[in-house]
C-alpha cells in the first residue's frame, strides 16, 4: 500500500469520526494502524535490499544473502529479493538453493527476466541444456532487448556447435547493449573457433576495452596473438 493511500485512510477515519460513525471509526483506525506497518516493512525491506545490492557489487557474497534473507524477512513478496539471494547463492555454489530462491522469485513475478536468465546460467552449468535454452528464451520474450540473456543463449549454442544462430544473438545483443562486454567475448570464442582470428582478435579488444579486468577476454586475446594468423 502506498503512502498516500495510508493517508487517505486516516482522512476517512477523521470524517466518520465526526460524522459519530465510531464503529467504523475503529475499523479504519485499525485498517491504517495494518498498513502503516505493512509499508514500515516493505521500506525496511527495500533499505535491507540496496544494502544487499551494493555488497554484492562488490564480491562480498555471503553479506549480500544475509541481507536479501533480511530484507524477505521483512517482505517476504519482494522479487527482487528472491531473485538477488538467488544470485548470491549461485556464486556461493549453491545451485540448489539458487534454483529454488529464483523459482520462488518468478512465482512472485512472471515478467521478471533476470530470474529467467539466472536459472538459465545454473541450468547451463549444470549441463542441463534444454532447461537452459527454455530459460534464456523465457527471458527475452519477457524482455525483448535483454543483451545478456540473448549473449546466455548464444553461448549455449555455439557450446552446441549451433555458431550461425550464437552470432545472429551476438549481434543483437551487442545491438542492444554496445556497453556489455561479455557479448564482445562469447563473439570473439565463435570467430576465433573458426579460425577468424583477426576479427577475434577486435572482438576481445573490444571487451577489454569495456571491461579491463576481463580475465577470460584478456587470456583468449593473448592465445590469438600468439597464434599464426590465416587469411579469412
Amino acid at each position: 500500500m502506498k503512502p498516500e493511500e495510508v493517508e487517505v485512510r486516516s482522512s476517512l477515519a477523521r470524517i466518520l469520526w465526526s460524522l459519530g460513525r465510531k464503529e467504523e471509526v475503529r475499523e479504519e483506525t485499525a485498517s491504517v494502524e495494518r498498513l502503516s506497518q505493512r509499508q514500515h516493512q516493505r521500506d525496511q525491506s527495500s533499505y535491507s535490499l540496496a544494502r544487499g545490492n551494493l555488497l554484492l557489487d562488490q564480491g562480498d557474497l555471503n553479506g549480500a544473502a544475509e541481507l536479501f534473507r533480511e530484507a524477505l524477512k521483512f517482505d517476504p513478496e519482494s522479487a527482487r529479493a528472491r531473485n538477488n539471494l538467488g544470485l548470491a547463492l549461485a556464486r556461493l555454489n549453491d545451485p540448489q538453493d539458487a534454483r529454488r530462491e529464483l523459482e520462488k522469485a518468478i512465482a512472485l513475478d512472471p515478467k521478471l527476466a533476470l530470474a529467467y536468465n539466472a536459472l538459465g546460467t545454473i541450468y547451463m552449468q549444470a549441463e542441463q541444456i534444454s532447461e537452459a535454452e527454455a530459460a534464456f528464451q523465457k527471458a527475452i520474450r519477457v524482455d525483448p532487448q535483454y543483451a545478456e540473456a540473448k549473449s546466455n543463449l548464444g553461448a549455449l549454442y555455439a557450446k552446441l556447435g549451433r555458431n550461425a544462430e550464437a552470432v545472429a544473438l551476438f549481434k543483437e545483443a551487442v545491438e542492444d547493449s554496445p556497453q556489455y562486454p561479455q557479448s564482445y567475448l562469447n563473439w570473439g570464442l565463435v570467430l576465433a573457433s573458426q579460425g577468424n582470428l583477426s576479427r577475434a582478435k577486435e572482438m576481445f579488444e573490444k571487451a577489454l576495452q569495456l571491461s579491463p579486468n576481463l580475465a577470460e577476454a584478456r587470456k583468449a586475446l593473448q592465445i590469438v596473438e600468439e597464434t599464426p594468423s590465416k587469411q579469412n
